[in-house]
C-alpha cells in the first residue's frame, strides 16, 4: 500500500506493518480531529521548517495512543515509540518531541518548539477552518456534558491563549481571534 506518508516513513525506514498499522489508526472513524489531516498538515509544515527522521517519527507517533477519556496519551505513546522505533531513530529526542505535547509550553529550543507550533498551528489559521476544528474536539469529547466541557475547554484555552510559540503579529492576531471567538462560543 503507498501512501502520501511514504516519504516520511522512509526517512526511518519504517516496516510495511508499522506503515500500515499507523494508518489506520490515524484513520479510525472517531479521529475527528488527531488523525491523518492532523499529520499532514503537521508534515506540510516541518519539511520545511525542522526536516529530520526524528521530526517525522514523533509526528506519526505524537497521537498514535489517543482516547479523550485519557490524561497519558502523550506517556503512552512516548513510550510506544521508544518500543518500536529502537534502532531506527534516537528515541530520546522523539519521546521529548512527543511529551512537549502534552502541555505545549515553549522550551526554546528549536526543533522542540517547531514541533510544537506544527502541531499547535490550526490555532492561527482562518476563522472557518479553526470553527472546524473546534467542532471536531468537540466531537471527540461527545462523552462530556456540555457543562463540563465548556469549563474544561475554557480552561484549555486560556492555557493556550498565553502561549509564546506564536511571534507574528499575524500569528498572534489570529490566536485570540480564534481562541476568543471559541470562547464565545461555548
Amino acid at each position: 500500500m503507498i501512501t502520501m506518508f511514504d516519504k516520511y516513513f522512509d526517512t526511518f525506514n519504517a516496516p510495511d506493518d508499522m506503515r500500515e498499522r499507523i494508518i489506520g489508526e490515524l484513520s479510525r472513524p472517531e479521529r475527528h480531529y488527531h488523525g491523518l489531516r492532523h499529520h499532514e498538515h503537521m508534515f506540510s509544515i516541518l519539511e520545511k521548517t525542522c526536516p529530520a527522521r526524528e521530526i517525522f517519527a514523533a509526528v506519526f507517533y505524537h497521537d498514535l495512543v489517543y482516547n479523550p477519556r485519557w490524561r497519558d496519551n502523550e506517556e503512552k505513546s512516548a513510550e510506544l515509540a521508544r518500543k518500536e522505533l529502537r534502532g531506527m531513530v534516537n528515541t530520546d529526542m522523539v519521546s521529548d518531541l512527543i511529551m512537549a505535547t502534552k502541555y505545549h509550553k515553549s522550551h526554546g529550543i528549536y526543533p522542540i518548539d517547531e514541533f510544537l507550533k506544527a502541531d499547535l498551528a490550526i490555532l492561527v489559521t482562518d476563522l472557518e477552518i479553526y470553527q472546524e476544528y473546534a467542532k471536531n474536539i468537540r466531537i471527540e469529547f461527545q462523552h462530556v456534558d456540555d457543562q463540563s466541557y465548556s469549563l474544561g475547554r475554557r480552561e484549555v484555552l486560556r492555557h493556550l491563549a498565553l502561549t509564546d510559540l506564536f511571534q507574528s503579529p499575524r500569528d498572534k492576531a489570529a490566536l485570540d481571534r480564534n481562541i476568543e471567538w471559541e470562547i464565545r462560543s461555548l
